[in-house]
Formats: C-alpha cells, sequence, structure tokens
C-alpha cells in the first residue's frame, strides 16, 4: 500500500495484508507502507518469540488483549507483564516477548524509521478544527 495523495480516508481490510503463520504458531497480519508498517499478532497461549533487537526503526506494541510477558537486556534480565491497553516503546533493546498465559493474546505493532529530529511539537499542533460553516462551504 503507497501513500496517497488523496485526502480522503483510506479503510484498508485484511484482504490487503499479508498474512503469515510464524513457526511458533503466531499469526501475523502486516500492513505495508511506503514510511511504516502495521501488524497485528495473535499469540497463542505459550508461544515465546525469539530475542532480537531492530537498530533503525522504533517499535511500538499496543497490547490490545491479553498479556504479554516482555524482557529486555539490561546488565541482566529484566522482565514485566503487560496487560491490556498498555503500550511498550521498545527502543533499541535487545528484547522478546512470550504470551505465558493460558490464553491467547493479540496486540498491534506499529514500525517506522523515526527522524533524527524531536517531532513532537508538530504532532501536538498538527490539527485544524472547521467549524460546521466552514464544513457547510465546503461541501455545497
Amino acid at each position: 500500500m503507497r501513500k496517497t495523495e488523496k485526502k480522503n480516508p483510506t479503510i484498508i481490510d485484511q484482504t490487503n495484508a499479508v498474512s503469515v503463520t510464524k513457526e511458533n504458531g503466531t499469526d501475523v497480519s502486516y500492513f505495508l507502507f511506503d514510511t511504516f508498517e502495521v501488524h497485528t499478532n495473535v499469540i497463542p497461549a505459550g508461544c515465546v518469540q525469539d530475542w532480537h533487537v531492530h537498530n533503525k526503526i522504533e517499535e511500538i506494541i499496543v497490547v490490545n488483549e491479553g498479556t504479554l510477558f516482555l524482557e529486555w537486556i539490561e546488565s541482566a534480565i529484566i522482565n514485566k507483564t503487560v496487560t491490556t491497553g498498555e503500550m511498550i516503546r521498545m527502543n533499541n533493546s535487545i528484547h522478546r516477548i512470550s504470551n505465558t498465559s493460558d490464553t491467547v493474546a493479540k496486540c498491534t505493532i506499529f514500525r517506522f524509521v523515526s527522524p533524527s529530529e524531536d517531532q513532537s511539537e508538530i504532532i501536538k499542533t498538527d490539527k485544524k478544527i472547521y467549524s460546521e460553516e466552514e464544513i457547510a462551504s465546503l461541501v455545497q
């Protein structure tokens, strides 16, 4: 899927995903764009990922259902259970995720190359509010 020049929303359904089942049983649906990727994971009970790191990308994980067991390397292996509604920013950690529960876990993962400059002001302020009158004039 490529960036569109139109200003209209694009609804993206499952037929646009690249769907795979990994060897560990995780079902992944990848939605690939020109500047970022979003994928959804359905992680079965007892599943353990491989240890890995991302050197150039930013990875954000939102836990949508269930719990994930996050492990990362500092001077030792650190771990934390992450539950529904929580989010993980991986930074450049060596990490792995497991589902140590007895039920399925679901998460959405956002991956992108982070810009070198701080973009927080643009992110906070890039929104224009329209009045009802302005909307009426746009649709006439």
